[in-house]
């Protein structure tokens, strides 16, 4: 809704196909004396930062910047992509295997799926490859009505799939790469 409501206040100007950024988005833990977010809280803030710039390339945004890459406290929030001693955090590596992946893949639409759990299946390719972006986390994971050829986890770790081919989704964010 968000990129429809600039892209027809754009238009309203003359300005139909202005590129749209995104300069800044990301999601917070609580502060605490390490100045890591916790096991409990990382995940959801690097897989939730993530995921939101794979729905701005998918709604064809131009630019989405992550925020922040050094570490950002605002009060009792905590930014940033890399601890006090600059160390990467989940969220640096959730956020380079997207990169990864969806380099120089255009996006080609959803796939239908019967999962309730599954939020959204993003598909991106190229000329060689097609790969499923599953996000949600049903606990039995999912099982897709096309044959898959690899599953990749949020940080790019291999995924085995589950008995009769499902396709884990530990993290909440799942690569699928299907022909």
């Amino acid at each position: 809704p968000y990129v429809t409501s600039y892209r027809n206040w754009l238009a309203h100007y003359g300005k139909p196909s202005m590129p749209l950024w995104v300069s800044e988005s990301g999601f917070a833990w609580q502060h605490n004396l390490k100045r890591r977010p916790p096991a409990s809280e990382d995940n959801g803030s690097a897989v939730t930062t993530t995921m939101r710039g794979i729905e701005g390339r998918a709604c064809g945004l131009k630019r989405y910047f992550a925020f922040f890459l050094a570490p950002h406290q605002e009060g009792p929030l905590e930014w940033g992509m890399t601890g006090p001693q600059f160390t990467p955090l989940r969220s640096m590596a959730t956020w380079l295997q997207a990169a990864r992946v969806l380099a120089h893949k255009a996006y080609l639409g959803d796939l239908k799926h019967d999962e309730p759990g599954i939020s959204r299946a993003r598909v991106f390719g190229d000329a060689g490859d097609v790969v499923v972006v599953l996000y949600g986390s049903p606990p039995a994971g999912v099982k897709l009505n096309v044959p898959v050829r690899r599953i990749e986890g949020a940080d790019g770790r291999v995924l085995e799939p589950g008995e009769g081919g499902v396709v884990p989704t530990p993290d909440g964010l799942t690569y699928a790469w299907i022909d």
